[in-house]
């Protein structure tokens, strides 16, 4: 009667067991792959919520770069033509001489001519510079066909020379002025013209002061020069 009761006991056990095993591997794997799941779930939330601060920080970002580029808050008046003008009167920098000149050359009742449109950095860090030898890649990193119609840059290349002591050592400035009307959208091919001027004086200030005046004057009546 023992045996027989050992037996029973034994089989007992080992259909208990083969029970338990064949319920908890199901269980277990089910459990496996809610955790794989609930992980998954969770590594796509922390990727999309990456994907969004990264959206928002390019957001950021590139507003940043357009206002420090451009005047932001300008809007074109309509059945205008907008031009943003920048001149670069040697070494990177501005000149408002000049910028008047061009202002009053080129100005009309159905042309919005923007001296102030770009900001200083954008001939300062070398914008100014790659887009005027040809560059359109800032045309929309700085969205401008939003803002304006044609560029009008004007950049200058400055050479002094000094006389000898016959001439009292004066100084001669040679200035070479390259103006550039250059179209932001469209097929039309945008116009150049050359200006030169020289002068003099004791100081490489008075001489290219001097040699400034006169290209002044070559805009005012260059009738050949209009938008």
């Amino acid at each position: 009667m023992n045996r027989i009761t050992s037996r029973r006991v034994a089989l007992f056990i080992g259909v208990m067991t083969a029970t338990a095993v064949i319920v908890y591997l199901p269980l277990a794997g089910c459990r496996q792959r809610r955790a794989e799941t609930a992980a998954e779930r969770q590594r796509a939330a922390e990727q999309e919520a990456a994907a969004r601060i990264a959206a928002t920080n390019a957001i950021a970002e590139h507003a940043q770069f357009l206002a420090r580029y451009t005047d932001t808050a300008f809007t074109k008046k309509p059945g205008t033509r907008s031009v943003a003008l920048a001149v670069d009167f040697g070494d990177r920098k501005p000149d408002r001489v000049m910028t008047d000149a061009l202002v009053q050359r080129f100005q009309a009742d159905t042309v919005q001519l923007l001296p102030t449109f770009f900001k200083p950095p954008f001939i300062a860090d070398g914008l100014f510079g790659s887009t005027f030898n040809g560059s359109d890649d800032l045309f929309k990193k700085l969205e401008l066909a939003k803002s304006v119609d044609e560029l009008l840059l004007a950049r200058a290349s400055i050479e002094y020379s000094t006389n000898g002591p016959d001439l009292q050592n004066v100084i001669t400035a040679t200035v070479r002025l390259d103006v550039a009307d250059i179209p932001v959208a469209g097929n039309s091919k945008g116009r150049t013209w050359l200006l030169t001027a020289a002068g003099a004086g004791f100081s490489q200030m008075t001489a290219l002061a001097a040699a400034e005046e006169r290209l002044v004057k070559q805009v005012s009546g260059n009738t050949n020069m209009s938008l």
